[in-house]
């Protein structure tokens, strides 16, 4: 027994040793989860020391249970939430879709004459409901008035009876940095009118998500290949390496040109780490970019420094400094997206043994890492997601590419930017058609299973159990029918069923009796919108308790009682807003 002990500390030793942030973000992780649980300070607090002192008792390290302590209370202060009704609300615009604008809030107050208190959270704000039509972008900050805010879950909430909305004016870096990103824009979509295309491409450069035809979108959903038109790992990339071109450029010219002694490799670094710098303020600094942006740049950092780089260690580091800002992201969609899949692939990517089967089995660990989320949240699950993505990365990986230089040739002579830009467009037209053809086609093998469990915890447990078989013989098969039999077992097994009818999302719900209570939240303008109903009720006439048609102007001229096949409708009004949200 002593020997597995004293084995199992040498491997922790060594595991410490090569992956430093490990600790940290552990420990932040563990701050952030204990108040959620508990919600009591003195039980969190106990909970930490007793954590520590646990982590003493298996390490016999006193300064790592120092590290867990600090770390773990440090980020447990910075999680306690407070109360915001009836609150004003000071806040950056972290994400913009058709129907809603997502506000992080900064700073909170009672009224006018009180101090500003530190705040984090977000606000879901409908765009229907704002006075003000100016334009927006994620650098601008706003202010808003609540008459009563709703907690929907950890770290999300839903502004009623909004007094005011303003967007306030842009100054020193901030205005800097807009008028960077808007310049950025203007030579993207060189005074013509926006297309669906012009939106992906839009997504894909600077992380936005304003396409009005969200029909696209659902089908990449379906075809398992969203993500390629997300700010991701492949852009920083492809800035690095531009910025190493650059790099080894210029130090030619200073060896060939002058007497100065510089290493070159220290210039492709700086080169490289100012052009990931400049398309991180380029691309809004979403969280998937800051991931991304620490990795890369801790590969840049690590060429200067001569010290070995560890794709490992700079996810946890870039998850520790994320969570840093801002504790609630734990529970973001994008960051658990994000992370769950990076560490998936760092991790269970095999050895290059063909580029064909490389691609397909690296495209089956990330849609295995993002498996656990879509289970958790119900999100929508394709099966074909790794055939889909053979095809889909590598055209992609042209778009970002020729983006990326479109984007820097632009500042420079913008006919070459949008010279690049435009054969950009036309491999986005391509994928759109071709996405467009197969997502009927899809449909049956694409899944929406729910289980009332924390995404976070599933990523651990599911992680663990594919680590633990990672040396069997069968590992790569086990992955497969695990992708395969999972979703299907959990869309089955799960409560809640969610599915898609042009534009509008359905969500049923089964109440205490057993029968289905109905949810139609809309997307986008549907002229189609009453069939829609009327086939869902068609379908499930006598198991319906009662049908609720989520507040929007889009449905605003629809009375159910006329549709045939009379139901009832959903009187449970606290219960709407939270089942609209999805």
């Amino acid at each position: 027994m002593l020997d597995i002990t004293a084995k199992s500390r040498e491997q922790f030793y060594k595991l410490n040793l090569k992956y430093p942030f490990i600790v940290p973000f552990t420990s932040a992780i563990i701050g952030i989860e204990i108040w959620k649980i508990s919600e009591d300070f003195i039980i969190a607090l106990s909970a930490i020391l007793l954590i520590s002192i646990i982590f003493f008792l298996i390490t016999r390290k006193f300064e790592i249970s120092i590290v867990v302590f600090i770390t773990s209370f440090l980020f447990l202060v910075s999680s306690m939430e407070k109360d915001r009704s009836g609150k004003f609300i000071v806040g950056k615009i972290v994400n913009l879709t058709p129907n809603s604008f997502i506000i992080q809030s900064e700073y909170v107050k009672k009224d006018f004459d009180s101090d500003w208190q530190k705040s984090a959270s977000y606000i879901r704000i409908q765009r229907d409901l704002i006075k003000e039509k100016e334009e927006f972008d994620v650098f601008d900050r706003t202010i808003l008035g609540c008459k009563k805010v709703k907690k929907l879950k950890n770290g999300w909430y839903l502004c009623q009876g909004i007094i005011f909305f303003r967007k306030i004016e842009n100054k020193g870096i901030e205005k800097f940095l807009s008028k960077i990103r808007k310049k950025s824009k203007e030579i993207l979509i060189t005074g013509k009118e926006k297309t669906d295309e012009w939106y992906i491409l839009e997504a894909t450069i600077f992380g936005t998500n304003e396409n009005e035809n969200e029909k696209i979108i659902l089908d990449f959903a379906k075809l398992g290949v969203v993500h390629v038109i997300a700010i991701s790992g492949s852009h920083f990339a492809t800035i690095a390496l531009v910025g190493y071109f650059i790099g080894q450029s210029v130090s030619w010219l200073i060896l060939r040109y002058t007497k100065l002694i510089i290493q070159p490799y220290i210039i492709k670094a700086f080169f490289s780490l100012i052009l990931q710098v400049f398309f991180l303020f380029i691309s809004g600094m979403t969280k998937p970019a800051i991931r991304a942006f620490i990795m890369s740049s801790i590969f840049s950092l690590s060429l200067i420094a001569k010290k070995p780089y560890s794709l490992l260690n700079s996810l946890f580091a870039s998850g520790f400094f994320i969570l840093l800002f801002n504790p609630f992201d734990l529970w973001d969609i994008s960051f658990l997206l994000s992370f769950s899949s990076v560490l998936f692939l760092i991790v269970f990517t095999p050895k290059a043994k063909g580029k064909l089967n490389l691609l397909f089995t690296t495209s089956l660990i990330a849609s295995l890492g993002t498996l656990p989320i879509s289970i958790s949240t119900g999100l929508p699950i394709s099966l074909i997601s790794p055939v889909a993505n053979l095809i889909f990365v590598p055209i992609f990986s042209v778009v970002i590419t020729l983006g990326v230089f479109g984007l820097i040739s632009g500042f420079l002579f913008e006919p070459i930017g949008f010279f690049l830009f435009y054969i950009s467009s036309l491999l986005v037209k391509i994928s759109s058609i071709l996405t467009e053809i197969f997502s009927s086609v899809v449909e049956p093998f694409v899944f929406y299973p729910k289980v009332n469990f924390p995404p976070e915890l599933a990523i651990l447990l599911i992680f663990l159990f594919f680590l633990s078989i990672k040396r069997t013989k069968f590992f790569f098969t086990i992955l497969s029918l695990s992708f395969i039999l999972l979703p299907i077992t959990f869309h089955y097994l799960s409560k809640e069923r969610k599915y898609t009818i042009g534009h509008i999302v359905v969500k049923e719900m089964t109440s205490e009796e057993g029968k289905k209570e109905i949810y139609f939240i809309p997307l986008r303008e549907n002229l189609k919108a009453r069939d829609a109903i009327q086939k869902v009720i068609d379908r499930k006439k006598k198991d319906i308790r009662c049908i609720t048609v989520c507040n929007s102007p889009k449905f605003k001229d629809i009375n159910i009682e006329e549709i045939e096949g009379k139901v009832n409708l959903c009187k449970d009004e606290n219960k709407e807003d939270e089942k609209c949200i999805f």
